[in-house]
């Protein structure tokens, strides 16, 4: 675990209490307002397990900033989003320090409304571009074409992070059914439960290729269902083929796995032919070497076999 703030919450919140102060925090910064008494409070530490975080706080050179003295400009750092206004993303680091993506900073395209593509307590990869020496201020980029370079392991580690969630939720809710079951199974009608079939998830690899037929189209794209796994759904958005007229009704197709959201059971696919093509060809060499790897396999258990005592005696 990594410490990211220590601080105290104000004890008139009831709901959302850290929440409220990181706001009162944002309004301070953005508007000048006076800060809460000092000594005031319950004594809180704000704790993350993101490996994202955790790795750079252990690793990165230079290291997080927990003060503006600290940032330097043209580093790539990884931060959260503390906060969104209309017109700003504000990243928070350590402590309170805190750095501000406007309109033309946050991504390669126009952006008219930073809600839409960022959320409170979003991971993102951040590059410093100014620092205000005098007012303690500094402005971020998070334009992929700015942090691009140090995404790829940014990226592994957000993927670590969706793992880990996913298997914490699997606990949690094997642990809710498993004391559900001990109160007693009397309140079902018929005194027996029904499991579902465990879902294979390594078949859905980010850029591999996957067979799928077109269950319905919606407003936010195609709804697919994919072969042999009736309890994953596939969505292609608009963006990737999956508009109203880019796809036949009840046609089958090999489509590329962009994303894959354990949680909701949802895999999100493409259908852009780049990388549909990319995607074959990388399933066609991974099936090729798993190929090599079972006869490999069978041709070392055959060598073990014919060692044996007794064996092909007969």
């Amino acid at each position: 675990l990594l410490v990211l703030q220590q601080r105290r919450l104000n004890p008139n919140y009831k709901d959302n209490r850290w929440q409220q102060q990181q706001q009162q925090d944002d309004d301070q910064q953005q508007h000048g307002s006076n800060p809460a008494p000092e000594g005031q409070g319950t004594p809180t530490v704000l704790l993350t397990r993101k490996a994202v975080m955790v790795t750079a706080a252990q690793t990165l050179n230079p290291r997080l900033p927990a003060s503006p003295a600290e940032v330097t400009p043209g580093a790539v750092l990884p931060g959260y989003v503390a906060s969104i206004s209309r017109d700003a993303v504000f990243v928070r680091f350590l402590g309170r320090c805190t750095g501000r993506a406007g309109l033309p900073q946050m991504a390669d395209t126009f952006v008219t409304d930073p809600a839409r593509h960022f959320t409170v307590g979003q991971s993102v990869l951040a590059s410093i571009v100014a620092v205000d020496d005098g007012g303690g201020k500094f402005v971020v980029s998070l334009k992929p074409s700015v942090v691009g370079s140090s995404e790829g392991k940014f990226l592994a580690g957000l993927m670590s992070d969706l793992e880990l969630a996913y298997q914490l939720q699997q606990a949690s809710e094997s642990a809710a059914a498993a004391a559900n079951g001990a109160a007693g199974s009397s309140d079902d009608d018929d005194g027996e439960q029904q499991e579902s079939t465990p879902i294979d998830w390594s078949v859905f690899t980010p850029g591999g290729s996957v067979g799928a037929s077109l269950h319905e189209i919606k407003a936010y794209g195609a709804v697919m269902d994919l072969d042999d796994n009736p309890d994953v759904v596939g969505l292609v958005v608009p963006e990737h083929g999956g508009a109203e007229g880019q796809i036949k009704d009840g046609s089958h197709v090999d489509a590329c796995v962009l994303d894959v959201s354990k949680s909701s059971g949802i895999i999100e696919l493409s259908l852009l032919p780049e990388l549909t093509s990319m995607a074959a060809a990388g399933s066609r060499v991974s099936k090729k070497a798993k190929k090599a790897a079972a006869a490999a396999a069978a041709i070392v258990d055959q060598q073990q076999q014919s060692l044996l005592p007794g064996v092909g005696s007969e």
